[in-house]
C-alpha cells in the first residue's frame, strides 16, 4: 500500500494531533513530520483498538444469539454498531470534518492497514476507520498518548523494572548504564518519566526524550539511602525532582481566590489559611510559574526575594514589549 491516505477530522482532533507532533518531537529539519507520527500512532494504537472491537463484537454476538439473529443481517448490524460506537465514552456533539491529514504508510503500518481492510471494512471505508481510531486516541490524557506513541520503549522499561535489571541509553550524547527505579506520570497526567540513577547521580527522564534505549543483563540494585531519595522524587513529582520546597505568604484578591480554585494544574498545597493571608508550599520553580499569571490578583508578603523575582520578570516583559512596539 504505497498511495497516500487522507483522513477527514474535526478541528479538535486535528489540533490535538498537531500539538502532539510538536510536543513529542516528531520533527524533521525543524518541521513536524506528519508521516512518521501517523505511521507510529496507527501502528501502536491499533492493537488497543482491535482489542476493544473484539470485546464489543463478542458481546454483540451473545446478544444476537439470544435473539436468534444470525447470518448476514447480524453481521451488517454488528459492523454498523462497531463503526459508530465510541470506546471512551459517548459524545453528544457532531463536529464538522473540515480538516484533514494525509500520510503514506510505511512497511510496518501497511501490515496493520491490510489487517484492518481484511477484518473491519465490509461496511465502511479505511479513512472512516482511521478517523474513529484517531478520535479515540485524542480522548486519552497527554501522558497516555505519550505511552501509546512510545509503546516499544515502555515495554523495554516495564520488562527491566520487572526483572530489576539495568538499561542502556544515551545521556548527553554518551551511552550509559541506567538503573531504573520507577516509571511514573505527573499527577496531572501530562508526561511520563523514567526515574533512576547513573552511577551516583539521580535522574528523571522524559519518556519521549529517551534515546537508544535497550535492555542489559546487569542487575539494578539500590542502597537504602538511594531508595529514600528516589521515593522522594516519585512522591514530590518527577518533573520537579529533588527541588527543595519553600513556603510563601500571600494575599489573594477575590478574583485571585477564584483563580486559585480554577487553576488546578501545578496548584500548590495550601498549608495555612486565615482572613489576613494564606501560606502555600511547593518547589520554587513550580510556585513561580503558577503565580506568574495572577498579576495584580496576588500580593507576595514573604519571602521578599520571591516578590522581587516576580517584579523583575514583569518589568523585563513590559520593557521588551515597549521596545518591540517602538520598532514597528
Amino acid at each position: 500500500m504505497e498511495e497516500k491516505i487522507k483522513i477527514n477530522l474535526s478541528y479538535r482532533t486535528y489540533s490535538i494531533l498537531l500539538e502532539d507532533m510538536e510536543t513529542f518531537h516528531f520533527t524533521r529539519k525543524e518541521k513536524v513530520n506528519r508521516n512518521a507520527f501517523l505511521n507510529t500512532l496507527i501502528t501502536n494504537y491499533y492493537p488497543y483498538e482491535k482489542k476493544a472491537l473484539s470485546h464489543y463484537s463478542l458481546k454483540m454476538e451473545e446478544v444476537f444469539s439470544s435473539c436468534s439473529l444470525s447470518g448476514q443481517k447480524s453481521s451488517f448490524i454488528k459492523e454498523n454498531l462497531l463503526s459508530s460506537f465510541p470506546k471512551r465514552g459517548i459524545s453528544y456533539f457532531h463536529h464538522k470534518k473540515d480538516y484533514s491529514l494525509s500520510f503514506r504508510p510505511n512497511k510496518k503500518c501497511s501490515y496493520v492497514l491490510s489487517e484492518i481492510e481484511e477484518k473491519y471494512l465490509e461496511y465502511r471505508s479505511l479513512s472512516d476507520f482511521l478517523r474513529t481510531l484517531l478520535e479515540d486516541y485524542v480522548s486519552f490524557s497527554p501522558a497516555e498518548r505519550e505511552i501509546i506513541l512510545f509503546h516499544d520503549e515502555v515495554e523495554i522499561i516495564e520488562e527491566a523494572l520487572k526483572k530489576k535489571t539495568c538499561l542502556y541509553l544515551k545521556l548527553n550524547a554518551k551511552k550509559v548504564l541506567f538503573r531504573p527505579f520507577a516509571f511514573v506520570t505527573t499527577k496531572e497526567e501530562y508526561f511520563s518519566y523514567l526515574v533512576g540513577m547513573v552511577d551516583k547521580s539521580f535522574y528523571s527522564l522524559h519518556l519521549y526524550k529517551l534515546s537508544s534505549l535497550c535492555p542489559s543483563s546487569y542487575s539494578a540494585n539500590f542502597s537504602s539511602a538511594e531508595k529514600e531519595k528516589l521515593d522522594q522524587i516519585v512522591e514530590q513529582g518527577a518533573d520537579y525532582f529533588l527541588r527543595e520546597k519553600i513556603k510563601i505568604k500571600i494575599i489573594l484578591t477575590k478574583q485571585g481566590k477564584k483563580m486559585f480554585r480554577t487553576f488546578w494544574h501545578n496548584r500548590p498545597e495550601m498549608i495555612e489559611s486565615s482572613k489576613d493571608y494564606d501560606v502555600v508550599e511547593d518547589p520554587y520553580d513550580r510556585l513561580f510559574n503558577y503565580f506568574l499569571r495572577f498579576g495584580k490578583e496576588v500580593k507576595i508578603l514573604e519571602p521578599l526575594s520571591f516578590q522581587e523575582a516576580l517584579f523583575r520578570f514583569y518589568k523585563t516583559s513590559i520593557s521588551t514589549l515597549k521596545e518591540e512596539n517602538e520598532t514597528l
